[in-house]
C-alpha cells in the first residue's frame, strides 16, 4: 500500500518543490525510488510466508515461480539487491546534507 500512496505523493512532492537544493533532492527521490523497489520485492513478486515450519522454504510470488526453474542462488541475489540499494542512496542523501549543514 505504500507503494501505491506513500511513496507517489513524497516523489510528487520532491518533483514540484524548488525550495530543497538539487543534490538533497536527488538524494531523497533515489531513496524513494529504491524504497518502491524494495516494497514490491518483499510484497509482491517475493512472497514470503511467515508459516512455521516451512517460512524459509516456500515463496509464492510471481519471481518465485520465475526461479524455481533456475538454481536457488537467484533468489538471495534478488533480496540481497533489493536490500542493499536503499544503502547508497541513503548514504548520498547523508552525506549531501552534512556538507550543508557544515556550510
Amino acid at each position: 500500500i505504500n507503494s501505491l500512496t506513500v511513496h507517489p505523493l513524497m516523489l510528487l512532492s520532491l518533483w514540484n518543490t524548488k525550495t530543497m537544493s538539487s543534490d538533497i533532492r536527488l538524494g531523497y527521490f533515489l531513496t524513494e525510488i529504491c524504497l518502491i523497489a524494495h516494497d514490491w520485492c518483499w510484497n509482491f513478486s517475493l512472497r514470503m510466508y511467515p508459516c512455521t515450519p516451512y517460512s524459509a522454504f516456500y515463496c509464492g510470488g510471481p519471481a518465485c515461480r520465475l526461479i524455481d526453474s533456475r538454481p536457488i542462488i537467484m533468489v538471495p541475489i534478488i533480496i540481497s539487491t533489493t536490500i542493499t540499494a536503499n544503502i547508497p542512496c541513503f548514504l548520498f542523501l547523508l552525506m549531501r546534507t552534512h556538507k550543508q549543514a557544515n556550510t
